[in-house]
């Protein structure tokens, strides 16, 4: 499979792309040897070969020298100027070269294997020349603004795909940063946790303990893939969950519910900062209700959650600036689904609630 991509991408490489091209003017020029005679066909090839040839040299030596050089360096007058001369040096050539052939070889039909066959005189002084050119000059010209533009399409595209891998390499060293913010207070919390449960001898020491590793572990090296599958995150959800639990105490008001109608291939860690948000609000509450839901079905993704919110400030106060947090959940989301989600907060009545509704395909519309 390797080598057969290897193999198509040098079939449609640049220099591919002009072997096919100068193939294809021979092939066109070719059938017009059945009606030369006086010389062999291989002499006859071998013109077309060499009209062909010149062609190629005045074009790659404008697209290779010249427009680097000068037009792409804004150097506009200079490059006019030297296009001009090369132009002018490459028809007179040409044209010296479509008048000189026949009185080197008489009866060779040399105008029949020139691209361009405009009729010439047999003067082959510099003015007899310069007075048969018009013609070629033109034709070269046009031939070279065709190149031209071919040329400047190339450069723009490979200016863009620079342009692209530059905006990815971004992206992808954004969200990196951004997956890599865990709460700190969540982790020492979490210590001091076990900290307090091995002193009593609990029994749930070692499960959190297990807990606290599988979650540190996630965060650490599964969640730098671009997508994990929805099992493996509701997994360490839960996990989370049951760890921040711990310092909020056993609550049925608390409700947190999970489900999706496949294993879908999602971003990871999107529900991470919603449900830091919950357990910031509510840690220093007595009203401890929590209901959080999240849901994927036939390529939509919502999470609603629903927590109990004082508006003293305490809590934001206490921990202001940590966490990964909503504003940066939403340059993630803008990364990943430009114009495909919906990011809504509200906070009424003594309660904050979040919704998230994301379509995974990415259509915006």
């Amino acid at each position: 499979m390797v080598e057969r991509q290897s193999l198509l991408k040098k079939l449609s490489s640049r220099v591919a792309l002009n072997m096919y091209f100068w193939l294809m003017m021979f092939f066109i020029k070719s059938p017009t040897i059945s009606y030369v005679t006086g010389y062999s066909v291989g002499v006859y090839y071998g013109l077309i070969v060499y009209f062909l040839g010149l062609l190629a040299i005045m074009s790659y030596v404008h697209n290779l020298i010249l427009l680097p050089k000068f037009f792409f360096t804004k150097k506009y007058v200079w490059y006019t100027l030297f296009t001009l001369a090369w132009l002018f040096v490459m028809a007179y050539f040409y044209t010296y070269s479509i008048k000189y052939l026949p009185a080197l070889f008489p009866g060779l039909e040399v105008l029949r294997m020139s691209i361009v066959m405009s009729p010439v005189s047999n003067d082959l002084s510099f003015s007899g020349v310069v007075n048969d050119i018009q013609t070629y000059f033109f034709v070269m010209l046009m031939w070279l603004f065709i190149f031209a533009l071919l040329a400047i399409f190339h450069q723009s595209r490979e200016k863009l795909k620079r342009m692209e891998k530059a905006i990815l390499a971004h992206k992808e060293q954004e969200l990196a940063f951004l997956k890599s913010q865990l709460n700190p207070h969540f982790l020492f919390n979490t210590l001091n946790n076990i900290y307090g449960l091995s002193l009593k001898g609990d029994a749930r020491t070692s499960d959190v303990i297990i807990k606290l590793s599988s979650v540190l572990r996630y965060l650490l090296y599964e969640s730098d893939a671009k997508t994990v599958q929805f099992y493996s995150e509701k997994e360490v959800l839960f996990s989370y969950v049951d760890l921040e639990l711990l310092r909020l105490g056993d609550s049925t008001s608390n409700s947190f519910s999970v489900y999706a109608d496949k294993n879908y291939e999602i971003p990871p860690l999107l529900w991470l900062p919603i449900l830091e948000n919950v357990f910031k609000h509510t840690r220093h509450l007595s009203d401890k209700k929590i209901d959080f839901r999240w849901i994927i079905e036939s390529n939509k993704m919502s999470i609603f959650s629903s927590n109990a919110y004082s508006d003293n400030g305490i809590a934001d106060r206490s921990e202001n600036g940590n966490g990964i947090g909503l504003g940066n959940l939403r340059k993630r989301l803008d990364l990943l689904f430009p114009n495909a989600y919906q990011l809504r907060e509200d906070k009424q009545d003594q309660t904050y609630t979040i919704e998230m509704e994301i379509n995974l395909l990415g259509d915006g519309n």
